[in-house]
């Protein structure tokens, strides 16, 4: 006799048991299997070890063999998915969404496969169409479908997946043909050069805007920023437009001489990931007002000095408030505290210039300040730099501000007390004005003025707005005009 199909085993915890079912179903069907006697039996010899087993404890002390075809089905069926709960599998399928990068037709798989168990019966259409609308990711179909009258599952469906094929189509259009072609455009147009002031194709650079512009980086007038041969020359291109010429005289040169930087110390602390510890400021290429600086150490200034107990021995830090952890070097670590056994550290330390600082360990001591006692950990670090005092101890330790903050003031006055000399226009409570820049504003061709009418002020702000009126136009900062082409009105916030 022949046998059509194939029934392989079934793992307990590998697959579920309603599809496992319906296909073993099947099986018989297709066989001619009617015998309960030999469908049981094949059951129970297609079960693998474990279900196997599972089957003998749910029967003892009776024997399999002695229970039936559908009996085997039931008790298989309550013990490896129980009736579940209907008011928790309508909570899942009415939260169901259409996921990102999921095809209509998968979505509504979905939603079908999670209303096996909701007991929606006659009313499943509707709700497997409401659920569906809602949880559609589209809102331009969504939108669609919620303009329909009278819509159906199937009808929602068709329009839902027309549409989504439309939207693919024309993304593959978008993307293929179309960017071939403007790429081949655009390499075969007709030999139109880029502008030496601003960088566009479509003038040349006599009649260019921005002729009389002057550049932010080499302060010469002609060109913009973005075109500045100086700043091109940094980043290792070459130009090959020439020079623009200046409005105004320029000292002898190619470029303005680069301000000479004082030497100074530069330390720079980053949170988890990225963490400097020292890196000497004077090496590094570039404008100081791009360094990501917190604290800057110049001979002139001493450091703030932290005397704390470590393990029983006095050892001086250097606080500073822009470190996110405590560090200690290689060698005082070596002299002092190589009693105290390295373990890993998952502190990445590096510099500003995205140098990597090699770290020797990280240790756990005690910490003694005062009448306060705790444990904190302490990163290592190759060389023999200062030991600093982080944040992560600051948060730990209360310090003693009133001295540090009175070795703090008398240093941070001084140097307040220089500014106020130097600059005392800046600190005299006026409105202070540019000298030597003249600002034109430039509006587009064919453009024509508008003179807006001035907004209703309310009551209660009449007084107010007229006397800081008066105080811009005593100040110089605004005056009085008899006629204007130009107006528009003030916000009284």
């Amino acid at each position: 006799m022949a046998v059509f199909g194939k029934i392989d085993e079934f793992n307990l915890y590998g697959e579920n048991w309603d599809e496992y079912e319906e296909r073993l179903m099947h099986y018989f069907i297709a066989n001619k299997i009617d015998d309960n006697d030999i469908k049981r039996s094949i059951l129970l010899s297609v079960a693998d070890a474990k279900t196997y087993s599972l089957i003998r404890n749910l029967f003892s002390p009776e024997e399999p063999s002695d229970k039936s075809f559908d009996d085997l089905k039931k008790l298989i069926k309550d013990h490896l998915k129980p009736k579940p709960l209907i008011i928790a599998e309508r909570f899942k399928f009415h939260h169901r969404k259409q996921g990102e990068g999921e095809g209509v037709s998968q979505y509504l798989a979905e939603l079908r496969k999670l209303s096996e168990n909701c007991e929606f019966k006659e009313f499943l259409d509707e709700a497997l169409r409401d659920r569906f609308v809602c949880g559609l990711a589209a809102p331009s179909i969504q939108k669609k479908l919620l303009s329909e009258d009278k819509l159906t599952l199937k009808k929602a469906v068709e329009i839902a997946m027309s549409m989504e094929m439309a939207a693919k189509e024309t993304v593959k259009l978008k993307t293929g043909p179309e960017i071939e072609i403007k790429h081949i455009a655009n390499k075969f147009t007709t030999g139109q050069k880029e502008c030496f002031r601003c960088g566009k194709t479509n003038h040349d650079s006599d009649s260019c805007f921005h002729k009389k512009c002057q550049c932010h980086t080499c302060k010469q007038y002609g060109h913009l920023g973005k075109r500045c041969p100086q700043k091109q020359s940094k980043t290792g291109m070459n130009s090959a437009h020439p020079k623009p010429s200046t409005a105004r005289p320029q000292r002898s040169g190619k470029f303005p001489r680069k301000p000479k930087k004082n030497k100074s110390k530069v330390q720079y602390f980053e949170n988890a990931e990225s963490v400097a510890y020292e890196s000497d400021a004077s090496s590094v290429d570039g404008d100081s007002r791009d360094w990501p600086l917190f604290t800057i150490k110049s001979p002139k200034q001493k450091e703030i000095v932290v005397n704390v107990d470590i393990e029983g021995r006095s050892q001086k830090m250097e606080l500073d408030t822009g470190a996110s952890v405590s560090i200690l070097s290689e060698t005082d670590y070596n002299q002092h505290f190589n009693n105290i056994p390295l373990k890993d550290s998952s502190v990445i330390l590096k510099t500003y210039t995205n140098e990597t600082v090699q770290i020797f360990g990280e240790i756990n001591v005690n910490v003694c300040y005062g009448s306060q006692k705790v444990n904190l950990p302490l990163v290592v670090v190759k060389g023999s730099g200062p030991a600093l005092f982080g944040r992560n101890w600051l948060s730990k330790l209360t310090l003693d501000w009133g001295k540090i903050k009175f070795t703090f003031t008398d240093r941070g006055l001084s140097a307040v007390n220089e500014l106020l000399k130097k600059f005392p226009g800046v600190f005299d409570n006026k409105c202070g004005t540019m000298q030597g820049v003249t600002v034109k504003l430039s509006v587009k061709d064919g453009s024509n003025p508008v003179f807006y009418k001035p907004r209703s002020v309310p009551y209660a702000l009449r007084d107010k707005v007229a006397v800081e009126i008066d105080r811009l136009v005593k100040e110089g900062i605004i005056e009085k005009i008899s006629y204007s082409d130009w107006a528009t009105p003030i916000v009284a916030i």
